[in-house]
């Protein structure tokens, strides 16, 4: 090739690789979901391990190289590990297109192209802005499109004739595909048959091929399962990504192409390609390359639409998108190619006009422009440090750090809430948060982040799907839960505002299914000391551990892990008073005098009342004991004649009665129920109750089966 020639490849290339530096540079930022990485790699520096909160062992991140990446470069320089996250992945994305630029160079000049290198498939990186945006989120964006970029330029060069090194090589790089994204085993097992296919290595030469591209992912995997206790990342287990949803997926599809255009450009280089084929310019190992590189993108994009997409606009796509265009990122420049690689790159430089406008350009439902998002929510354009996010979350963040400062040993949250903590975690404080990045800044490495949403959360990422259609936060944990692990049981009748959905009963049935079964042992695997014998146990238990599914709902976990739930699952009044420290609820808070704020239960003013408690599932009920009201009316409102009723399946059977009670002051009545008989619902009927200033009414502080 001519010097002329190679000097207008080499300006488009060089071209082409700054004006993607520059775009990328100029939207540069953090996503939230970048300071949870940041988060680990701190854990890790720290001496705590490859863990989110200090305390438990659980994978928050799912690209396993990305961490160890920002493991050596924070470890190495010492800088600013959030600042050191942007530029290392814009860093990383630069690398990666500049290396697929000049494979694909090699690619044409093999094929005997002679004729000068235009960018064609380029312009894709440069018109389509999710590509400018994730190259510096503090994501694995940038390690994805570099070890793409690597794993062509390698594909491109290796021959049957290569050194055995180069090749064993080769394999290793491509086998990394599993530890810089779960999905990307698909690309790995692609990439790995082009290997073979080009090679043709003997049996032998075979097996060590496949060693070498198995000898890291299978090594971390058992590391992996022995360590944390399960096969996949937390959040591939949150977000489900063994479920289908393909509805979903093409919804995230079009949230992806309509804004920019995409379809425009892929049309175009798909006509390109037709014209290839039919003028016979790609054959022999170009078929192979090319075949390659299109059956991995179309595996990684069906992978992502049926796993129902994600909820930050363009990203997962971005992978496939860029794997697509490969062999097409620089064209030679014919005459009847001209006029087409003209029209893509018209397509740019309108799309970068148009749409660098700094607005918002998700448009499906649960879909997020997050840098708009963050950059809007932090009121900074472009968000590169924790402070800023600090910052923004105000209030809840001076919470964390007045409780640190004051020594209470307290449970928080992002929405208010401060509750005492459970003495059986010594952590200083529990900071429970939805937004696990800042989340993440928020508290100490010694405290403990509380992820409402399962990224970071054992239980969280294994419980059923609560809030459907969210696409990646399918699984909110519900405050039962989380009162249960991390506030002291002293004060499970203290109230949190409607919106929090919790009951003392839910409170005390899930901290029970927490102690039984499958989920004791998972709390073990992630909260135990790792001795040998916890990696074993963990390693040969990790498959039970990443099929378990925690029913969302405590009485249904309870009676799951524990066998029956004891627990009463529900309470049901003829009438009930809901106000001053009364109401149904605390007929069976485990409260059994009256507080100010659990009075107990009373019923509105009427002659005959009643009271029921529901189970999930049949029990034995042998005995009844009803606490009267022990405030400064002791013993007001206990019924004078009652009865104890339990349902047959068809109506209600008389247990035992009892007439003529006098009040019985501040001291239980234990009402036997011998022999004893299975059933899901008892109810205490009052036939006759007392006047209570002036009213007939039914009162008990609590009401407890045995």
């Amino acid at each position: 090739m001519t010097r002329p020639k190679l000097s207008w490849t080499l300006a488009g290339i060089a071209g082409i690789a700054l004006a993607f530096a520059l775009l990328a540079w100029h939207r540069r930022w953090i996503a939230d979901d970048g300071l949870i990485v940041v988060r680990t790699v701190r854990n890790v520096l720290a001496g705590h391990g490859p863990v989110y909160n200090a305390f438990e062992r659980a994978e928050a991140n799912t690209s396993t190289l990305w961490t160890y990446v920002l493991v050596a470069v924070v470890g190495i320089t010492g800088r600013d590990p959030v600042f050191t996250a942007v530029l290392t992945g814009w860093v990383l994305s630069i690398t990666g297109v500049v290396i697929a630029l000049d494979a694909t160079r090699r690619f044409h000049r093999e094929r005997g192209s002679t004729v000068p290198l235009v960018p064609a498939g380029a312009f894709v990186l440069i018109g389509t802005q999710p590509f400018w945006d994730y190259a510096t989120s503090g994501l694995e964006t940038g390690l994805c499109t570099c070890w793409l970029g690597v794993c062509w330029w390698l594909l491109v060069a290796v021959r049957a004739e290569s050194p055995r090194r180069f090749q064993l090589v080769t394999a290793i790089v491509f086998g990394l595909g599993p530890l810089v994204r779960p999905d990307f085993a698909v690309a790995s097992v692609t990439f790995c048959l082009a290997l073979w296919w080009l090679v043709r290595p003997t049996k032998l030469a075979t097996v060590g091929l496949a060693a070498a591209a198995l000898v890291l992912p299978v090594g971390y995997e058992v590391f992996r399962a022995g360590y944390y206790g399960t096969l996949v990342p937390l959040p591939a287990l949150a977000k489900g990504a063994s479920n289908a949803a393909w509805e979903r997926g093409f919804i995230y599809l079009v949230d992806y192409v309509r804004p920019y255009f995409v379809f425009v450009p892929i049309a175009l280089l798909i006509v390109i390609f037709a014209l290839a084929v039919r003028r016979r310019w790609i054959v022999g190992r170009a078929r192979v390359l090319v075949a390659t590189t299109t059956i991995t993108s179309v595996l990684l994009a069906c992978f992502v639409l049926r796993v129902g997409g994600d909820f930050m606009h363009g990203r997962m796509l971005l992978p496939a998108t860029f794997v697509l265009i490969l062999p097409a990122l620089v064209l030679p420049l014919h005459r009847v190619t001209a006029p087409l690689l003209g029209a893509i790159s018209v397509w740019a430089l309108v799309i970068v006009i148009w749409k660098a406008d700094g607005r918002a350009h998700a448009t499906a439902f649960r879909v997020a422009d997050e840098r708009h998002n963050y950059a809007t929510w932090t009121r900074t354009e472009h968000p590169t440090s924790a402070d800023v996010f600090l910052a923004a979350d105000g209030p809840a963040t001076k919470l964390v750090v007045d409780a640190l400062a004051n020594h209470q040993h307290l449970l928080l949250s992002e929405g208010g809430v401060s509750l005492a903590m459970n003495p059986a975690h010594p952590e200083p404080v529990a900071y429970a948060v939805g937004r696990l990045g800042t989340g993440g800044a928020t508290a100490p490495l010694d405290g403990i982040v509380v992820d409402v949403l399962g990224l970071a959360n054992p239980l969280g990422a294994r419980i059923t799907v609560n809030q459907p259609g969210m696409t990646g936060h399918e699984k909110s944990l519900p405050w039962s839960w989380i009162r249960a692990d991390f506030t002291d049981p002293a004060i499970d009748t203290v109230e949190l505002p409607p919106a929090y959905k919790v009951t003392y009963r839910s409170i005390r049935a899930a901290r029970h299914a927490m102690t039984c079964g499958d989920l004791a042992e998972l709390l073990a695997s992630v909260r135990e000391p790792l001795t040998g014998h916890r990696f074993w146990t963990n390693l040969t238990g990790a498959v039970r551990r990443t099929q378990l599914v925690i029913p969302v709902d405590p009485f249904e976990a309870e009676a799951k892990f524990c066998g029956a739930s004891l627990s009463v699952h529900e309470v049901k009044a003829s009438s009930s008073y809901e106000a001053d420290g009364w109401g149904a609820e605390h007929a069976s808070d485990s409260v059994r005098v009256s507080t100010p704020t659990s009075k107990g239960y009373s019923s509105d003013v009427g002659p005959t009342q009643w009271i029921e408690l529901d189970w999930l599932a049949p029990r034995e009920i042998r005995k009844v004991t009803l606490y009267p009201r022990a405030d400064e009316l002791p013993g007001a409102g206990f019924p004078i004649d009652l009865k104890i009723q339990t349902w047959s399946g068809g109506g209600w059977v008389d247990r035992a009665s009892r007439t003529d009670l006098a009040n019985p002051g501040v001291t239980p009545v234990v009402i036997d129920c011998t022999p004893g008989e299975r059933t899901d619902r008892m109810r205490v009927l009052a036939t006759k109750v007392p006047l209570v200033e002036g009213d007939p009414r039914l009162q008990l502080a609590e009401v407890e089966v045995e």
